[in-house]
């Protein structure tokens, strides 16, 4: 079943034409000079309202096309964010009551950290599928993305310095304060991955 223009298209349609007839019955020249004016302006009105209809009716189109499509992707993402919620679990526990200046330590880490990924977020962003998600879902994962690169670097930067063969006391200092704010970080943005809010996105999303 076709959809019918709204209510107002035919109210501006009705008014202009009744402008235009207006004009037709005054041979007053000022009576017709303002029935002309308010016919074109009733005209553009038309043209903006018959427009704005028409684009919101193609999202429309658009959006259910793509509804399935957007399950899916989604439902990808979801899966990485648990997947990395583990991970990060996992960074925590390892970073716990070590040695923050042994290099094994940071191997370690730097292992788990290759285990983070964000392709299927890169993917939801790049497919332009992004403006038809939920605000608040998008929001959650903006953070948790975000926070995550964060971990990722830190963590790299200290498997970096504990790579090398031998550190001054002052590099050494650096790499234990390093050390310590990955691992405080770390605990903070597992924390987080584990909280309420992405807890109920991954059970909104997840079978």
């Amino acid at each position: 079943m076709k959809k019918m223009l709204p209510f107002s298209i035919w109210l501006a349609i009705s008014l202009g034409l009744t402008s235009f007839l207006l004009w037709l019955s005054n041979t007053n020249k000022e009576e017709q000079y303002i029935a002309a004016v308010t016919g074109s302006l009733l005209g553009g009105v038309i043209a903006f309202l018959i427009a704005r209809w028409q684009l919101h009716k193609e999202q429309n189109s658009e959006y259910n096309r793509n509804k399935e499509l957007i399950k899916l992707v989604i439902q990808q993402v979801a899966l990485e964010v648990r997947n990395n919620k583990n991970r990060l679990k996992k960074l925590e526990i390892a970073l716990e009551d070590v040695n923050l200046s042994d290099k094994r330590t940071w191997e370690y880490a730097y292992a788990i950290t290759k285990g983070l990924g964000s392709g299927s977020y890169k993917l939801l962003i790049s497919s332009g599928l992004a403006p038809y998600v939920n605000v608040n879902d998008m929001k959650i994962l903006y953070e948790c993305y975000s926070q995550q690169e964060g971990i990722i670097s830190m963590t790299r930067e200290a498997y970096a310095l504990s790579i090398y063969p031998a550190l001054n006391k002052t590099e050494a200092s650096e790499m234990a304060q390093i050390g310590k704010n990955t691992a405080t970080n770390t605990r903070t943005v597992s924390s987080q991955f584990s909280n309420k809010t992405v807890d109920a996105f991954l059970k909104r999303h997840l079978p």
